[in-house]
């Protein structure tokens, strides 16, 4: 069977998008190893739903770590960048915070083109995003308006379907540049667990992504992000004006995904120009190459049928057989609407069900195609999995589960990161009560005073209490020093 390549990519090569699947691929390998959860994020995410590969008009790949704790009370970036590199092995560069707002993964043999490291942490309030917010990188504090700006985009973006469900407890990124440059990539807990597992991007399967992505990707891009493209900002500056790929800028082009494409970056700002007349085959856009990146004034295009085509490798052994494109990308948003639509009805306050605009029927697309227009789906009920999250913190407490056993069994099962997180810590602290002190320490609940004397209380041995001690206390003058937090 022949599998056609699927359109022109627009910004880099088609053998820098051979090796972006390629470090995605060992990306994916090395996180399953450290048993760590990730998703696909901003333009990726999107990628993998409408084109179900990288988008013929990006130019890097997203990936978002979830940052769960496991037995030992070590976080999942702690894993990650501790051991990150040494999984990926010498064909890779992995590097740590180049920029404030997260990591970046380079296959060596051709450098030009990245994989994006972000990190989700969970927020039980607001309070504790001022925190990471409303310091500067030099210490000085935000001014009100910088940190009243974001939370309200924040705030505004996370109900604008209708969404019923309050915010807090909330998933986002982790630094205070990468929440600056993308506030609208905001999760409640229902939204992005259990994560699905299930998408499609290039020759890869099995993907992970959130729990409801076509509302997510609504919420970040707007709602015509299935139906057109924008004209796209490059990581890689422009070379007399021509070419693509070549070394990215060590500045602007670090700075992430506010130079790359706009569907590749999700920014605070409002819709732009209209939606384009004119095919893309008649009126292709070039890509802006401008300094720092900048897309609020960028151009709408209706979408082709082509480019709903996923964008496949160069070798042809490595190209997946697929039959998808626009009419059944447009079935299954109709099926994934209603999904999401009924399981926004389970998760909302009763008073605010009956008047969710997202569950509203009858919405058009610009294509034509009414979304979410069907009578309320048959959806799985959430009691087989409680059942089985249940039978499992069960099985840990009879200790015929170790707490590395159930966190794997759990993940699997579906059961939410904070639920597998809160299991383990309840664990931890009838078993072994210095396990949760740190993790006490690490989350600020504890001044390292407070620490080291009830840790003393615990057991915890001397040379164990100073080694917790000393490490907590680089990775803050570390956390300071580089201004992400």
């Amino acid at each position: 069977m022949s599998v056609a390549l699927g359109p022109e990519p627009t910004l880099i090569s088609r053998k820098e998008v051979d090796v972006l699947y390629e470090t995605l691929a060992a990306i994916r390998a090395a996180l399953d190893r450290l048993k760590v959860d990730y998703i696909v994020t901003g333009g990726s995410l999107l990628g993998a739903l409408r084109q179900h590969s990288l988008l013929f008009c990006d130019d890097d790949i997203d990936v978002t770590i979830i940052d769960t704790m496991d037995e030992h009370g070590t976080t999942a970036y702690e894993r990650v960048s501790q051991r990150l590199g040494t999984e990926l092995g010498d064909d890779y560069t992995y590097t740590i915070r180049p920029w404030e707002g997260g990591d970046k993964v380079r296959l060596k043999r051709m450098n030009s083109v990245f994989v994006d490291i972000f990190t989700l942490r969970r927020f039980e309030s607001f309070e504790q995003l001022h925190e990471l917010i409303g310091v500067k990188k030099n210490g000085q504090p935000q001014s009100d308006e910088y940190v009243t700006g974001i939370r309200g985009t924040i705030e505004a973006c996370a109900a604008s379907q209708g969404e019923a469900s309050p915010l807090c407890p909330f998933w986002h990124f982790n630094t205070r540049k990468a929440v600056e440059m993308w506030p609208k990539e905001v999760y409640r807990e229902t939204e992005l667990f259990p994560l699905a597992r299930d998408l499609k991007f290039g020759p890869l399967e099995g993907i992970t992504g959130p729990r409801m992505p076509v509302l997510l990707l609504r919420r970040a891009f707007g709602r015509d992000c299935f139906e057109v493209y924008m004209q796209s900002t490059s990581h890689t500056p422009a070379k007399g004006g021509k070419g693509k790929g070549g070394k990215a800028k060590p500045d602007a082009a670090e700075g992430g995904k506010a130079a790359e494409g706009a569907e590749g970056a999700v920014g605070a700002v409002g819709a732009v120009g209209a939606v384009g007349a004119v095919g893309v085959e008649s009126r292709a856009l070039s890509a802006l190459r401008l300094g720092g990146g900048t897309w609020e004034s960028s151009e709408k295009v209706q979408l082709s049928d082509a480019q709903y085509v996923p964008l496949q490798p160069t070798e042809r052994a490595k190209r997946r057989p697929t039959s998808h494109g626009r009419e059944s990308l447009f079935r299954y948003l109709d099926e994934q609407v209603a999904r999401e639509e009924a399981w926004a009805r389970e998760d909302a306050p009763a008073e605010g069900a009956a008047t969710m605009q997202y569950a509203a029927a009858g919405r058009e697309s610009s294509s034509g195609h009414t979304l979410g227009s069907r009578a309320t789906p048959s959806v799985p009920v959430a009691s087989p999995a409680a059942d089985r999250a249940a039978d499992l913190a069960a099985d840990l407490a009879a200790g015929r589960l170790t707490m590395a056993q159930y966190a794997s069994q759990a993940r699997t099962a579906g059961t939410c990161a904070a639920e597998v997180t809160a299991v383990l810590k309840q664990h931890a602290a009838a078993k072994e009560p210095a396990v949760l002190l740190r993790a006490d320490l690490v989350a600020g609940r504890l001044t390292m005073a407070e620490y080291a004397q009830q840790a003393r209380a615990a057991g915890v041995s001397e040379a164990g209490l100073t080694a917790t001690i000393k490490k907590y206390a680089a990775e803050r003058s570390a956390a300071f020093m580089d201004g992400a937090r």
